[in-house]
């Protein structure tokens, strides 16, 4: 099995209309037989309605959430994966 990328999206709509989202990637490493996989999670980047924020400078409150989304899975904060094929070629 090869490297695999992948992108993941997470939104939450909040009560003002506007919508924070995030944005990652990350990479799985499959394993051998020596090693168990594993994963490279890259620097997220959050959003309020498409515009970058600053983590940091997030209202209080939505760190709390940001983080929420960070772990988020299938079924929590209109979660999407999307496998991105990378060419090196």
């Amino acid at each position: 099995m090869k490297t695999q990328y992948f992108r993941v999206t997470t939104k939450f709509e909040m009560a003002s209309e506007q919508v924070l989202s995030c944005v990652y990637e990350y990479t799985y490493f499959p394993g051998s037989n020596s090693e168990p996989p594993d994963v490279e999670m890259h620097e997220p980047t959050f959003f309020i309605n498409n515009d970058i924020f600053d983590y940091e400078l997030l209202p209080k409150g939505l760190n709390k959430i940001a983080d929420e989304m960070l772990v988020a899975g299938p079924g929590e904060f209109n979660f999407k994966e999307k496998e991105i094929f990378r060419d090196y070629a």
